[in-house]
């Protein structure tokens, strides 16, 4: 400490005790003031704010892989893989259809990923982006090309892109299908779409 600044503490006295609290009362109400409202202090922890970078492997139409990480997209959920769906009165597979829509907006992209979370079984939960954190956010992207459908229980982040392809008739859309929640905990009616 500065030589002035400790002889200075050092001769510093309160008036009386009871201004002594009062002034520490202050000091504290205002340094919790300021904690609270400090957008990092309830950050999430480290392991909720990880970022994963890479080019991504697909495994299905909401799922990566991103070096050892899987990583799905929080707030969306696309048909699995064997989902088959309806259209022109014919079945076809829109769970395949999704993977590829995956790739092709994908492509060979760098992916910048922010944890959000993490899913019953461990896998990494995230918000993807390509082009850097501003960049093309993929988790809205698939579901307004069709191809997943908004989580509402996670927010209604991806409510509009939604709409969007319901209203273009685009992915799955274009026909009639499960919901792929639906369909996995009932498989046997996702080959039974009527």
């Amino acid at each position: 400490m500065h030589r002035q600044a400790v002889s200075g503490f050092r001769n510093f006295r309160f008036a009386s005790p009871l201004r002594w609290q009062a002034q520490l009362s202050l000091h504290t109400l205002v340094l919790a003031v300021l904690l609270l409202s400090s957008p990092d202090v309830f950050a999430q922890s480290p392991q909720v704010a990880r970022i994963f970078e890479g080019k991504a492997r697909i495994v299905d139409g909401d799922t990566l892989e991103i070096g050892v990480h899987r990583v799905d997209l929080f707030g969306v959920d696309a048909p699995e893989s064997d989902q088959r769906c309806k259209r022109d009165g014919r079945q076809w597979r829109c769970g395949m259809e999704a993977t590829y829509a995956m790739a092709a907006l994908i492509e060979t992209h760098w992916l910048t990923c922010r944890q959000r979370g993490s899913d019953t079984v461990g896998n990494v939960v995230a918000v993807c982006r390509i082009g850097g954190p501003k960049g093309i956010s993929v988790n809205e992207e698939i579901v307004r090309r069709g191809w997943a459908l908004a989580l509402r229980s996670f927010g209604d982040d991806y409510v509009d892109a939604e709409q969007d392809a319901k209203d273009a008739k685009v992915g799955l859309w274009s026909g009639t299908f499960v919901v792929p929640w639906e369909w996995r905990r009932t498989q046997d009616v996702g080959n039974k779409v009527d």
